[in-house]
Order: structure tokens, then sequence, then C-alpha cells
């Protein structure tokens, strides 16, 4: 991300060290305090009083699909092709906010016939999509980080799918960067 490099830029004595966990495990991170903040989901961390969440960006969420799969051929994908595929996302399940919300916004897009196989980290996602010549649903960032296996393509629905991220934190960690950083990644 070009804002942690502009951080690390203006402050180089601040120490920061990347963990990358599965969606569901941010939670647990933060509450035992192995990490002092996540880029998330906010819904299930906004329902806890102690965590201090703040929104960073909205995002869509797109159509992946293995070049190989009859999606690839098509410029915009109807909703009832899509629907009874096997969809891979990232794994929300222990989050059961995160989890209603994008439920509702899938029934929502007339997509309450897809079936969702949940993954852990993003790269299991991308090898799934490989390996399975499927298609997944993923923030529309994503589509800077790909290869001539995987193409993106949009979806013939009424109303956008998207999501938010957020950076949280706990409200009484006293780690005097955590403002800093904060600040910087909203810019």
């Amino acid at each position: 991300m070009p804002q942690l490099k502009s951080f690390k830029k203006r402050h180089p004595n601040v120490h920061i060290r990347i963990h990358t966990l599965a969606p569901n495990d941010m939670l647990e991170a933060l509450k035992s305090r192995e990490i002092d903040a996540a880029i998330s989901w906010p819904n299930d961390f906004s329902a806890d009083d102690e965590f201090s969440v703040y929104d960073l960006c909205s995002m869509n969420l797109t159509l992946a699909v293995n070049s190989l799969h009859p999606f690839a051929s098509m410029d915009r994908i109807p909703v009832e092709l899509m629907n009874n595929e096997t969809c891979y996302m990232l794994s929300f399940s222990n989050q059961q906010l995160t989890k209603k919300n994008v439920h509702n916004d899938l029934v929502r897009a007339g997509l309450s016939n897809l079936n969702v196989c949940e993954c852990s980290y993003t790269e299991e996602i991308f090898m799934q999509l490989e390996l399975n010549n499927s298609i997944a649903l993923v923030p529309d960032f994503f589509s800077n980080f790909t290869n001539n296996q995987i193409v993106y393509r949009e979806m013939d629905i009424n109303q956008k799918i998207g999501a938010t991220l957020s950076f949280i934190n706990f409200k009484n960690n006293k780690n005097p960067s955590l403002d800093l950083l904060r600040r910087s990644m909203r810019k």
C-alpha cells in the first residue's frame, strides 16, 4: 500500500510488522494483543465497545474468473448464470454481522443460490480459481494483482455488492504510533 510506504518514509523510527491473517483470526489476534491494529471488515468490530473503528475505504466486489471458464468470454455476466455456481470469497464465517450483511447483499443482487466457498487467504482464492476453473467475488482492487489465467468481469446486477475496509484497534491501546498510522491510511 502506498500509504504505508509514505508513512514509513515520514516516520522512519516507527517499526511496522505486517501479519497476514485470515479475516476470522483478526478479532482474536487483537483481543489477545498479538497485533495492535487490523485492516478488516468493520461490522463485528463496531459491535464491540472496546474497539475504535475508522473506515478507510469502500470498495465494490467484482467477479474474478478463470480464463478458461465460460464467463471469461462474456463482457457482463447475467445473475441467472451465476446462481448455482461455486464462488470463492474471503471467509467471514466467524464474523456473524459481516456474514449477515454479505448474505443480504447477495440476496438483494439476486445471487441467493450462489454456492459460496469461503477461503481464509487471498492466495487461496487465486489458487482455487486457477485449479478449479471457477469464479470468485473479490474486492475490485484485486484486479491490480492478476495474471493471464484470471480475468475480471462485470456482473449484470442492479446494485453493486460492496464492502468497507476499516482500521481497527483497541481503544485503550497506548501505542502512540497508532493514531499517526490510522490518519495516514485514511488519506
